[in-house]
């Protein structure tokens, strides 16, 4: 669960440093590029808030084992010795080579504890490595649980105002739709809701024939897109970063 939350968090400042990067550049792209490039462009922070960086060959669970040493909980330090060409593990007070004959004296726990806090930031330093293990397992449990509760609110707000939506609504036939097309008095604007049959929802309004067919055009490229789906894919990402402020926007 700790390695977990080391590539979450990892995941999150690359997806975030993106994100920066894309909102600094857009008064340029704006002028070069369409709305459809900034639009995927939009997604590529997505992507890599959802670990997207292993899939492109990013090794950011690597990097977070490389950067704290983190292995199932416990600490498990690799280091490299670039002239015999091994590799040394060190696992919980006992050291032994990959390659080669050499002997290593067992290390026993307080040469293990001076390593670990050679490697920690100076406010972890002094910390034992069980210490440090359960500190670590903790603030995996609190962003689990974070996230498990991020979503279990919007799934609890977004069937609430389905309900509120559709309860007072009536059907509307329009023979230019592929899709189910209702009109409700609480609707405020027109939308697409749904995953598995979505709806078309238009306010209870008087459109002309010319606003209707703009309207549904508009819904209808959210439909063929699949929107309702990314804005879920996009909902997880924010669950599983509920931690960062960027993750919001």
């Amino acid at each position: 669960m700790s390695n977990l939350l080391l590539q979450v968090i990892i995941a999150s400042m690359v997806g975030t440093a993106l994100f920066l990067m894309i909102l600094a550049i857009r008064p340029i792209t704006m002028k070069l590029f369409s709305k459809t490039w900034h639009y995927y462009m939009g997604l590529v922070p997505v992507f890599f808030l959802l670990g997207g960086g292993v899939l492109a060959n990013i090794p950011v669970g690597l990097i977070g084992q490389t950067i704290y040493g983190i292995h199932t909980g416990f600490v498990v330090p690799y280091i490299n010795t670039a002239a015999a060409c091994a590799t040394t593990q060190i696992w919980y007070g006992t050291a032994t080579t990959t390659q080669g004959n050499m002997h290593l004296a067992n290390l026993g726990l307080p040469a293990y504890e001076l390593y670990l806090n050679s490697l920690q930031p100076g406010w972890l330093r002094g910390l034992s490595g069980l210490e440090y293990a359960a500190g670590l397992n903790m603030l995996a449990f609190i962003w689990a649980a974070g996230a498990v509760l991020f979503v279990a609110v919007n799934v609890r707000r977004y069937l609430a105002y389905r309900h509120n939506l559709l309860h007072s609504s009536r059907s509307c036939y329009l023979a230019e739709s592929p899709i189910s097309v209702v009109i409700s008095p609480k609707a405020t604007t027109p939308m697409i809701i749904g995953f598995i049959k979505p709806i078309i929802v238009l306010p209870d309004m008087d459109f002309s024939r010319c606003q209707l067919n703009m309207i549904l055009a508009h819904e209808l490229v959210h439909f063929k897109r699949k929107d309702t789906w990314l804005k879920l894919v996009i909902l997880i990402a924010n669950a599983a970063h509920w931690f960062n402020p960027a993750a919001y926007f």
